[in-house]
């Protein structure tokens, strides 16, 4: 009997170590042309590098003033749900060489009240490069996965022709 109860205290003292234990969530990912278009408009008028994965407009589409392509992407919590992931940052990766025309929101969906919320909103900068915009995601509420599901929305406007912004990934990571 002995026997059983030291292995239940050690079993518990080890769960209770795994707990403790700082543990960083991985970084959850999406390439954009990954994500879901939003309508037929978006497939339409897109343009898909391959294998780049990035999304954009076709250039007759980025002629039209207001013309636009929207993604969704589901954010999954890549620890058990039960886990607060210990992320701190939303990343959106584009090309975008006159700035503002790309952007990703994140959200967060009540699963009981449909209530749906914006966690995080990050626009491109002028680059001509391939850069990340980086924004701290707020300290509270935290990403709760009991409690809510999540998902980005990417859009891509071009303020003009033939600029070619492109949405490439959505990142959130611990740094």
């Amino acid at each position: 009997m002995h026997h059983h109860h030291r292995f239940a205290i050690a079993a518990a003292a080890g769960l209770l170590g795994l707990v403790g234990a700082a543990h960083a969530t991985p970084d959850w990912q999406a390439a954009a042309a990954t994500c879901v278009p939003d309508s037929r408009a978006t497939v339409n008028n897109e343009i898909t590098g391959k294998p780049g994965a990035w999304v954009s407009l076709t250039n007759a589409a980025a002629d039209h003033d207001g013309a636009k392509i929207v993604y969704f992407c589901n954010v999954l919590s890549p620890d058990d749900p039960m886990v607060t992931p210990t992320w701190n940052n939303f990343k959106l990766q584009f090309s975008n060489t006159m700035g503002n025309e790309v952007q990703a929101v994140l959200y967060s969906k009540n699963k009981m009240t449909g209530t749906v919320t914006t966690i995080a909103t990050a626009v491109s900068f002028a680059s001509v490069a391939v850069a990340v915009v980086t924004v701290p995601l707020p300290a509270a509420p935290l990403l709760d996965f009991i409690t809510n599901a999540y998902h980005v929305i990417i859009t891509v406007t071009p303020s003009q022709g033939n600029t070619q912004p492109r949405g490439h990934m959505v990142i959130l990571s611990d740094n």
